[in-house]
């Protein structure tokens, strides 16, 4: 079907008074640059120099703005590697959370993930450089064209975030042969977990249809080690059956050790639990009581819908 996006002059008008918004068209920004989690990047240390800049918009089909952002993903750089922009004014983060919109055109690439830089309020002279949350898109991106990536974040209470970093390709760069070009643009940050472009029919017109089928698609994100499946795959939107067990394999970085998994499902991850009297989303902690070595089955009762798993990686003392 057709893909479109509401005027942006529309969406301004309709979003709630407390929605920060970036269209690149004007300096509503305070720095753009890169930014690379990796501590021996390159790009850290001066070696190589990050490329990224305002330039005119490649491709107005889905997108009518007149200047974007364009960033080379570079296979020197680490899969955490992305376009890192600096705020004019923070925004405050809390357990209940927000949701940021970011529309990207890219022509390959996997996993999208925003990484929100800043500091908390309870922790006197703490740097705006530390990480604060991270977060991989919930939805699906194509290639080639606009996409609004949609990213539901929290953190705990006094978080003031200072910089976003767009990650367009947050997987290994080790079979990368060149280096290509991503773009970024109107960042809105707000309350609504709909994507700004669709089909021709929204998610909510529609109650998901995609969760009807006999599949659930299984997503994982976790910091200081992996969740994959028993068999080494990568759990970025994996189909498997629904209402079937899923065993899993945790894999922790160097110094930590894996204490449970947060395993969230349902029909729709974004936004609030209950929607018009309908619950959207549960959520379920299994402990190591579940594991057996480093493998844990998930339940049948979790493998529905939408699921994302997070695993709970703690240093090891």
């Amino acid at each position: 079907m057709k893909k479109h996006i509401t005027l942006f002059l529309s969406l301004l008008c309709a979003l709630p008074a407390t929605a920060q918004t970036i269209s690149f068209e004007q300096k509503d920004y305070r720095a753009i640059g890169v930014y690379d989690r990796w501590e021996q990047s390159p790009f850290r240390d001066g070696r190589l120099k990050g490329q990224a800049a305002i330039c005119a918009n490649p491709d107005r089909d889905g997108n009518e703005s007149d200047s974007v952002v364009a960033f080379r993903r570079s296979r020197w750089a680490s899969n955490i590697y992305g376009v890192r922009i600096d705020l004019t004014e923070p925004f405050a983060l809390t357990p209940q959370g927000k949701v940021v919109h970011v529309l990207i055109h890219r022509p390959q690439g996997g996993r999208v993930m925003l990484v929100g830089l800043g500091k908390r309020h309870d922790r006197q002279g703490q740097s705006a450089e530390v990480e604060q949350f991270w977060a991989y898109a919930v939805n699906d991106l194509s290639h080639d064209s606009w996409d609004d990536a949609v990213f539901p974040v929290k953190s705990a209470n006094g978080v003031d975030i200072h910089s976003l970093v767009v990650v367009p390709d947050a997987e290994s760069p080790h079979k990368m042969t060149a280096d290509w070009v991503a773009y970024v643009d109107d960042i809105v940050v707000d309350d609504d977990p709909e994507p700004r472009i669709s089909d021709t029919c929204s998610v909510a017109d529609t109650d998901n249809p995609d969760i009807t089928t006999d599949m659930a698609s299984v997503t994982a994100a976790s910091r200081n080690g992996t969740v994959v499946t028993a068999t080494g795959q990568t759990l970025n939107a994996f189909a498997t059956g629904s209402g079937k067990p899923l065993t899993v394999k945790v894999v922790p970085a160097p110094g930590f050790r894996c204490d449970g998994l947060r395993v969230k499902f349902g029909r729709r991850l974004a936004g609030p639990k209950m929607v018009a009297g309908k619950q959207m989303w549960q959520e379920v902690y299994l402990s190591r009581d579940h594991f057996e070595g480093d493998l844990c089955t998930l339940p049948a009762s979790c493998l529905y819908g939408y699921v994302e798993i997070e695993g709970d990686f703690v240093p090891v003392r």
